[in-house]
């Protein structure tokens, strides 16, 4: 691997996330841009700001951020004209005329209580489009009539924060006063016709300009403590059940220990032993389908990095929460310089599993499942994604150059670093094992049906969930919600969690697998160990039907398809720590006891 490239695409990612500190002077222009308009409980279901009747700007075509369009944004300049330090009482914007569609398009924003984001020298900010209520009124007929009035918001009040020359919040809200009703019959009347305005006045504070993300979204001390009362919770549960069964396990060893180097070497007694020891001829055979364990083994390594990277970027304070779509321009550079390590892995374990002498087609079918082996699952559910986000025309459709961009980065680097790591992992040095493996493989006895798989994947999946399921409600909910999530040095923890509850429960299965004369271990630490991302996708599904606002097929789609590719990557990054942990585990115990 060339770390020169990693550590530059870090830099670059870096680069990218980075808000620059503005010094502006009396009344110099302040940028403002307008973005989506959609309900908040549904951000895959956002339409651009100029589908709808308000005032256009002078170039609507000017963007914000770079990753902007990974995160379903379509920034556009906005009409406002804000200079700094300069209060405005009203500035007419403009008169727009509705038509049919116009009006209903409106109406339908205004039911489904849509807001408008708007970013101010950086900052987003919502703004309701408009407000509803029913009337229900009983007339003679002793019936009672049912309408709804809808009335559309045509004035917007910006209250501006400033510190010495920097902008550090904003709030814009509308004029409860300035409105007027939608109903179909202001479209025979002049009253089709809307004028909208907005005011802007500026209040000092004494907040730095470093910690006005955290004063724009409202911080408070609250949900800290709530978070490290949960974790804490979760830590102490996941150490309790993660020390009981490591007692357990180094107890049933040394008696293992003693019994295997104190037993009589006599022939008989060989024989009539059982236990582990047995299968040490062929605990070591290689897996069934090695290309594939050895493509999701690769896998699994290369997306820890990207996840351990991405935390420890976060905990550096790289990524500013008014800076969207950053954490995914990051995720695809760093996916993108660790592509070799995916390469490299797979095929040490490949040659392991099948030796250097492979025809040169096994080699390049290999490397060629690895660099695919999660990016095409991705980009199918991407294509569906996609489709209907086109087909609702919402802002989350990704504009054909970026869809061309992640290809052409996929094919010009990703898959030639893959590529390249491989030919390295082909070449490198071979695995030290304490044991030889016999030419005919041990029958395996049947086994009690406690210890089917299915079993052993829940109690593999569960214990390792109980670690991070408090704080996947909060990344849930900052990711489909319209929360901000920023307590990353918590999330860290509970990651560490993750990965020792993930190795000590995989370990013991393994053993207990082992005790059973069973030596078909490696598929089953894979599986056991990713088991989480299944429990990762069922609490997904009750996220979305109770703890979340979410509907519709559109917002749905998004859902259930980006969370069964996290869920997918949970699989395979942990499967990876699961099978390797449990590797170096039997390397161990086979290396204690006596060889024959």
């Amino acid at each position: 691997m060339n770390w020169g490239v990693v550590l530059c695409l870090v830099w670059i990612a870096s680069v990218f996330c980075d808000v620059p500190k503005v010094d502006f002077a009396q009344d110099q222009k302040v940028p403002v841009y307008v973005n989506t308009v959609g309900n908040p409980h549904n951000p895959a279901a956002t339409e651009e700001y100029y589908h709808f009747q308000f005032c256009k700007g002078t170039n609507q075509g000017k963007g914000l951020k770079p990753g902007s369009a990974l995160a379903g944004d379509r920034v556009k300049r906005s009409p406002y004209s804000i200079n700094f330090l300069d209060e405005v009482t009203r500035h007419d914007l403009c008169t727009r005329k509705f038509t049919g569609n116009d009006l209903e398009k409106f109406v339908l924003a205004i039911k489904e209580e849509s807001v408008i984001e708007i970013f101010v020298d950086g900052l987003p900010t919502t703004v309701l489009v408009g407000k509803q209520f029913k009337d229900e009124r009983e007339f003679q007929d002793r019936h009672r009539h049912n309408s709804t009035h809808r009335y559309l918001y045509t004035h917007y009040d910006f209250d501006i924060l400033y510190n010495d020359r920097n902008i550090i919040a904003v709030t814009i809200s509308p004029d409860p006063t300035k409105y007027v009703e939608l109903s179909t019959d202001m479209l025979a009347s002049e009253a089709s016709s809307v004028t909208y305005s907005y005011s802007v006045r500026w209040d000092e504070t004494d907040v730095l300009w470093e910690n006005r993300a955290l004063k724009h979204i409202g911080y408070i001390k609250q949900p800290l403590e709530i978070h490290w009362i949960s974790i804490t919770n979760s830590a102490i549960l996941a150490v309790l059940l993660t020390g009981f069964l490591s007692v357990i396990l180094m107890r049933v060893l040394r008696k293992d220990f003693t019994r295997y180097m104190d037993q009589d070497e006599e022939i008989d007694e060989e024989f009539e032993d059982s236990g582990w020891k047995q299968v040490r001829n062929d605990v070591f055979r290689s897996p069934r389908h090695p290309m594939l364990f050895a493509a999701g083994i690769g896998n699994g390594c290369q997306i820890l990095v990207v996840v351990t990277a991405l935390l420890i970027l976060a905990l550096g304070g790289t990524f500013d929460p008014g800076n969207r779509g950053t954490v995914y321009v990051t995720v695809l550079f760093l996916y993108a310089a660790t592509a070799g390590i995916s390469g490299y892995v797979s095929a040490k374990w490949y040659r392991h599993f099948v030796g250097a002498k492979r025809s040169e087609l096994d080699w390049k079918i290999c490397a060629v499942a690895t660099a695919s082996l999660y990016v095409l699952p991705f980009l199918g559910v991407f294509a569906v994604v996609n489709t209907v986000a086109i087909a609702y025309s919402a802002s989350t459709a990704m504009p054909f150059i970026n869809i061309l961009s992640i290809l052409l980065l996929w094919t010009v680097f990703i898959f030639p670093v893959t590529i390249f790591g491989a030919s390295r992992g082909r070449i490198s040095g071979e695995f030290e094992l304490p044991c030889k493996t016999s030419r005919a493989p041990r029958q395996v006895p049947p086994s009690p049906w406690y210890k089917h798989i299915y079993l052993q994947m829940f109690m593999a999946g569960f214990l390792p969930f109980t670690a991070i399921y408090i704080e996947l409600h909060y990344v849930f909910t900052a990711v489909w919600g319209d929360r901000v999530y920023t307590l990353f040095g918590i999330l860290f923890v509970a990651f560490i969690l993750l990965l020792l509850v993930t190795s000590f429960v995989t370990i013991v299965l393994t053993y207990f697998q082992l005790t059973i004369e069973d030596h078909r271990w490696w598929w089953r630490a894979l599986i056991s160990g990713g088991s989480t991302g299944l429990f990762v996708y069922a609490y997904a599904i009750f996220f979305f039907a109770y703890r979340s606002e979410m509907s519709g097929v559109l917002q749905g789609t998004f859902f259930f398809g980006y969370v069964a590719m996290i869920s997918y990557a949970f699989f395979l990054m942990l499967g990876a720590v699961g099978f390797l942990s449990s590797f170096q585990f039997i390397k161990y115990i086979y290396g204690v006891i006596k060889s024959d």
